[in-house]
């Protein structure tokens, strides 16, 4: 967005998630969306009530429990954590409207009324219906949970998520997938805009040649959802037409030691590599040197990591899982397949047989052209002052 937003435009940002030492990842997103909006010129608060598991707790201890109140890369941040107690997770929405709403009079009162309230995910959403009743305050929600998709939610759980839909002035969802079953079953328009992702940090600086041992590329836990058993099987299947290929995992998780024995089972210890957890950076470099990234979850909400891979200008393969479906939508950037052994194989094949035929100069116009923080900035600063001039219209 090359104007930037209204200065005097006030945003706050509502979460269940934010980094931390229990979680390094969790609310890693909308981080990033408020950081977004601050190099907009937007004046941005977040706050973020989070749950911390109990296993958590007792590995990293209890201390970091404590309230923060800062400035982070602009951001006016208010975050509590608190010990989500096991069984009773229907209670999190409930703690979360009530310590939110503690940090919100505080925040308030040093800030300001903010203009738009921003929510990421119904957990988080009943503190945006108070703030709205209070002091009527339009709020946007955006879904990611992928337990809509397998539809774990409890019925208290459910009636929440159906009160945050129905109060909010705009429904979002990552994913067309996600969007489509979100309005099918809650009877509530939601609309489809991807997650922020940072497509500069991903960028490659040279192709690598296929003529060199080609290699594929996977990163998620090492999980059923993950399904990196299934990718193995299909790996060996392509191994055996093309024995010079290599298989990168990266990720952690309670699988780890079967995939580990299935490996060697299939005589692939030499070509399959379990690297671990990667850092950001380690995942920039292993999107450098591999030609392709394969995700073979059975569900995703979204697949940001389709996105890195993709601004490395290197091609993807998917599953047709869900939220992948809505980034690779061209030929050109990669294909997508159905969930089991001999389709991933197959599609692996197809995408190292054409491989020269991918252009990463266009694999990256593509990035940019629909998921990158400037296009989704202005897709949602679009929304924002619609809801903010529908309001105030209200008003009068």
């Amino acid at each position: 967005m090359n104007q930037g937003c209204n200065k005097s435009l006030h945003i706050l940002i509502i979460s269940n998630g934010y980094p931390s030492v229990y979680k390094s990842l969790s609310g890693s997103f909308w981080k990033d969306q408020a950081e977004a909006f601050v190099e907009q010129n937007c004046k941005v608060g977040l706050i973020a009530t989070t749950p911390i598991s109990v296993k958590d707790i007792k590995n990293k201890g209890i201390k970091h429990l404590k309230k923060e109140v800062k400035i982070e890369n602009g951001v006016y941040t208010y975050v509590l954590r608190f010990p989500n107690i096991p069984l009773l997770n229907f209670l999190e929405s409930l703690v979360s409207a009530y310590f939110g709403f503690r940090l919100f009079k505080k925040y308030i009162k040093c800030n300001g009324l903010p203009d738009v309230i921003h929510v990421h995910r119904f957990e988080a959403g009943l503190l945006a219906v108070k703030i709205k009743k209070w002091y009527n305050i339009p709020y946007v929600v955006t879904e990611h949970s992928s337990r809509f998709l397998y539809e774990t939610l409890s019925k208290v759980e459910r009636s929440i998520a159906q009160k945050v839909f129905n109060c909010a002035d705009k429904c979002i969802a990552v994913s067309s997938s996600l969007s489509d079953k979100l309005s099918a079953d809650f009877g509530v328009k939601f609309n489809y805009i991807p997650n922020i992702v940072n497509t500069i940090f991903f960028r490659r600086s040279e192709r690598i040649s296929k003529n060199k041992s080609f290699s594929f590329f996977s990163a998620g836990n090492l999980d059923t959802n993950k399904n990196h058993k299934m990718l193995i099987d299909a790996f060996y299947l392509f191994h055996r037409y093309n024995p010079n290929s290599l298989l990168y995992i990266a990720g952690e998780g309670a699988l780890k030691a079967s995939l580990k024995s299935q490996i060697e089972k299939l005589g692939l210890v030499e070509s399959v590599m379990l690297l671990g957890k990667l850092s950001r950076e380690d995942m920039v470099k292993l999107n450098n040197r591999c030609h392709v990234f394969v995700l073979p979850s059975i569900k995703e909400t979204f697949g940001v990591v389709l996105i890195e891979a993709l601004s490395s200008g290197i091609p993807v393969i998917s599953t047709k899982s869900g939220g992948p479906s809505s980034i690779i939508t061209d030929k050109r950037i990669g294909e997508v397949c159905d969930v089991n052994v001999e389709a991933m194989s197959s599609v692996m094949k197809k995408v190292y047989i054409n491989f020269d035929n991918y252009s990463s100069e266009w694999i990256v116009n593509y990035v940019n052209e629909n998921f990158s923080k400037e296009k989704v900035i202005l897709k949602l600063m679009n929304i924002y002052e619609n809801i903010i001039n529908v309001n105030v219209r209200k008003k009068s």
